[in-house]
C-alpha cells in the first residue's frame, strides 16, 4: 500500500484505494431525502444530511385563475406539503380553496368535496363545513375579508396514491396589509369521497376570483422512520 509521501492529494474528493494499490478522487451523490456537501478537495470531510421534506417545484401566481401542480405526485413520498408565501388574492371576500386530478390535470373533480374549516382573527370566530362541494375551501371570511389580502400557510395532501379517501389539511393566515391586521387564522382538513389515486393538485380562488401574485412551493414528504 502506498505512503502518505506517495499520494497526490489534488483531485477534489474522497480519495478511496483500488484493488491495485492505487488511489483516485471520488464524489458522494446526494439521493432520495438527503443531500451532500462535498469539499474543496484541501481538508476535512464531505458533510452529509437527511430531512423529511425533500423538495420538488413551485408555481408562481401572475393574475392567475389557479396555480396546478401536475407532475411529481405518485407513490415516491408518503405526503405532499405545500407551502404558500404572500399569495395576494385579487378579489375581496376570497380565500384559497383545492381540487384533485387522478389524470395527471387533464380533467379536475368538481364535485364530492367535504370540507370543515375553523378560526378567528380581527373579524371574528367562524366555522364553515359542507359536505357537499365542488372544491375544498382553506379559508374563512365570507364577504368580510379585504381586497389585496395575503395569504401564506401550508397544506398537507395524504397517501394520494393509495386509491382511499384522499384528504387535506393544513392552515392558513389572511392578512390585510392595508389595514395592517390579521383577518383569519384557519385551520381546515377536507376529502375526496371517493377511492382515488391523486397526481395532480390546482389551487384556486374559493370564489372563483384570481391569484395576483406570491409563491406556491411542493415538498416529498419522506416516510418516518
Amino acid at each position: 500500500m502506498g505512503k502518505a509521501n506517495d499520494l497526490n492529494l489534488t483531485q477534489t474528493g474522497i480519495i478511496s484505494a483500488s484493488g491495485t494499490g492505487t488511489f483516485t478522487g471520488r464524489t458522494l451523490t446526494a439521493g432520495t431525502n438527503s443531500t451532500v456537501t462535498n469539499g474543496d478537495g484541501t481538508a476535512g470531510n464531505p458533510t452529509v444530511a437527511a430531512g423529511p421534506l425533500v423538495y420538488l417545484s413551485s408555481v408562481t401566481a401572475s393574475t392567475s385563475a389557479t396555480l396546478d401542480f401536475t407532475s411529481s405526485i405518485d407513490s415516491t413520498y408518503y405526503a405532499y406539503y405545500f407551502v404558500m408565501n404572500q399569495i395576494k388574492m385579487a378579489s375581496a371576500n376570497e380565500a384559497p380553496a383545492v381540487r384533485f386530478s387522478t389524470d395527471g390535470g387533464s380533467t379536475w373533480k368538481t364535485a364530492n368535496y367535504s370540507d370543515q374549516a375553523t378560526g378567528g382573527g380581527n373579524n371574528g370566530f367562524q366555522n364553515s363545513g359542507s359536505s357537499s362541494r365542488d372544491r375544498m375551501n382553506m379559508g374563512l371570511g365570507g364577504n368580510s375579508l379585504a381586497a389585496a389580502s395575503w395569504v401564506t400557510g401550508y397544506l398537507v395532501l395524504t397517501n394520494p396514491s393509495q386509491n382511499l379517501y384522499p384528504m387535506i389539511y393544513g392552515d392558513t393566515l389572511i392578512f390585510d396589509p392595508a389595514a395592517n391586521q390579521i383577518q383569519f387564522n384557519t385551520r381546515f382538513a377536507g376529502v375526496y369521497q371517493a377511492n382515488s389515486v391523486v397526481n395532480a393538485v390546482r389551487f384556486l380562488g374559493a370564489s372563483g376570483g384570481n391569484f395576483t401574485s406570491g409563491t406556491i412551493k411542493m415538498y416529498g414528504m419522506c416516510t418516518p422512520s
